[in-house]
């Protein structure tokens, strides 16, 4: 069982990842350095370890701090 705003604290974090990077990857495709996509893949491993092992945070322990934990996890 995930309650509703885990969920929504989740797809967040997540969505806020992806426009993140894709961010990084256009913004960089004309120089010379450019950001792909296994760039960030490979530099931000611990991040997306992160952001999938969210789901198993127990939503009893995390719900005073929901707010902070999600943050931590975003930056």
């Amino acid at each position: 069982f995930c309650p509703f705003y885990k969920c929504v604290a989740m797809l967040r974090n997540m969505i806020a990842f992806y426009d993140m990077a894709r961010h990084a990857v256009e913004t960089t495709a004309q120089s010379e350095k450019k950001i792909t996509w296994a760039d960030i893949r490979n530099h931000m491993n611990d991040t997306i370890y992160q952001l999938s092992s969210m789901k198993f945070a127990v939503w009893g322990e995390i719900l005073f701090n929901l707010t902070k934990y999600f943050a931590i996890v975003l930056d």
